[in-house]
């Protein structure tokens, strides 16, 4: 019984994680800053995001630079399908929190 409650609790952040993931996509595409951003780095973590196919999660440091800003570099973790991983030195659109500038969201291929 107490493996069934753990495997319930489980489950249950898991759905919480998903539903935050997207709730900040969401705020991002209708609020966000477009932008460009090149890629200086991006390694793979060891953790996987998603259910039967899934997508490696990857450690990212990207180089910003805004219009009416100083250039800055970022580092944020984000998943992505293996056919659409950028490599280093790859310019890619981003969206950038206007209240936390150190929330970025790379942008899908099919979203450009």
């Amino acid at each position: 019984m107490q493996d069934f409650i753990y495997f319930c609790f489980a489950l249950c952040l898991l759905v919480l994680a998903i539903r935050l993931g997207t709730r900040k996509r969401r705020y991002l595409e209708k609020f966000g800053i477009r932008s460009v951003a090149t890629i200086i780095s991006i390694e793979k973590t060891l953790i996987k995001q998603g259910g039967i196919d899934r997508t490696p999660l990857m450690k990212i440091i990207l180089g910003i630079k805004v219009e009416g800003t100083e250039y800055r570099e970022v580092t944020i973790k984000q998943d992505f399908f293996l056919s659409e991983l950028p490599k280093a030195g790859e310019e890619v659109p981003v969206l950038i929190d206007p209240e936390n500038a150190d929330h970025v969201l790379i942008l899908n291929r099919k979203d450009w």
